[in-house]
């Protein structure tokens, strides 16, 4: 089962469940073909940032590879113990989650640290960083809503920023632009750009 994608460059990255991660060619508009995978073992999701691949394990933890101009991965750290999911980054900074919870990784030291962490009232759908503010869709019984935190402090406060019309699923970012997307009961998605 695929876990997540992300793009850079002329590749697409998968997190290939069993079959572990997998690279392919995206530069012409053919079919793309598997050029590499890496026996990592099961991925559940996966982050590009820059020349950097970032990849969570089925069984626990996060490894970074670096990544050439040519698109082959080089595996540089590991570190974790818990069963992430990795969502987004930037400025040296990883956003990831377990559950509920999120946390925001530095990136800057020899291994990795853990800046902060925040439980949120329901578990984590969606994410996106910009600079270290978070922005989290909540999987709740009642449809997705929206939160914000800034996670440089280290007991960041979540805040629920509201959404008159719509009922979020899932949150992407471009630069400091967001845009949610509902998906809706009559098989339509509504989306919503900030």
């Amino acid at each position: 089962r695929i876990g997540r994608v992300a793009i850079a460059s002329n590749r697409l990255y998968v997190a290939g469940g069993d079959l572990g991660l997998l690279t392919y060619d995206t530069t012409s508009f053919a079919t793309p073909f598997a050029l590499r995978s890496y026996a990592t073992g099961a991925t559940t999701s996966v982050v590009s940032l820059g020349t950097n691949v970032y990849v969570s394990h089925a069984a626990t933890g996060i490894t970074e590879f670096s990544q050439t101009s040519a698109g082959a991965l080089t595996q540089l750290r590991s570190w974790d113990s818990g069963n992430d999911t990795l969502w987004d980054g930037g400025n040296s900074f990883l956003l990831t989650s377990t559950g509920a919870t999120a946390s925001l990784w530095a990136l800057s030291s020899t291994t990795p640290t853990l800046v902060s962490s925040l439980t949120l009232r329901a578990p984590i759908a969606s994410a996106v960083l910009i600079g270290t503010t978070g922005y989290f869709v909540l999987n709740e019984t009642t449809g997705g809503t929206l939160w914000s935190a800034d996670l440089a402090p280290a007991t960041p406060t979540a805040q629920q920023i509201a959404l008159a019309t719509i009922k979020p699923s899932f949150i992407a970012r471009s630069g400091s632009a967001l845009v949610l997307a509902e998906l809706k009961a009559d098989g339509t998605t509504a989306l919503s750009y900030f």
